[in-house]
């Protein structure tokens, strides 16, 4: 019986300290980031400008496509909620959404490709 009261004690206590600790799961995420930006500060004043309107114009593009991609995603799951939902319609919207899709990932690939010949950075397929 001591043992068993022993063992709840234990466990008690260790689950009871272990959620006063906060984990950090950002901390890998991060790190190619930071790569990246010490690369980019190690670039000349007029360098930093040409990369930050570059990729100032990517992410504008990547959100515009993230926005419509989702757009598109509510109008499929509209339809699909219909009593008798078109498949031809879905079909489209799924098409439509390949091709932005597809846009996307090729603008940004082009950024990295142009970011890496101006100015000798290579960024991760992960970014």
């Amino acid at each position: 019986m001591k043992k068993i009261i022993g063992i709840l004690a234990i466990i008690i206590s260790t689950t009871a300290f272990s959620k006063n600790q906060p984990v950090n799961h950002s901390v890998h995420k991060n790190a190619g980031k930071s790569q990246i930006a010490k690369k980019v500060s190690d670039l000349k004043p007029g360098q930093q400008r040409q990369y930050k309107v570059m990729h100032e114009r990517a992410m504008d593009d990547k959100k515009k496509n993230k926005l419509a991609i989702k757009e598109i995603d509510n109008q499929i799951q509209k339809e699909r909620r219909n009593k008798k939902p078109n498949i031809k319609k879905i079909k489209k919207l799924n098409a439509k959404k390949s091709r932005l899709q597809d846009d996307q990932e090729s603008s940004m690939l082009k950024f990295k490709l142009e970011v890496k010949d101006r100015f000798g950075i290579k960024i991760a397929s992960s970014i």
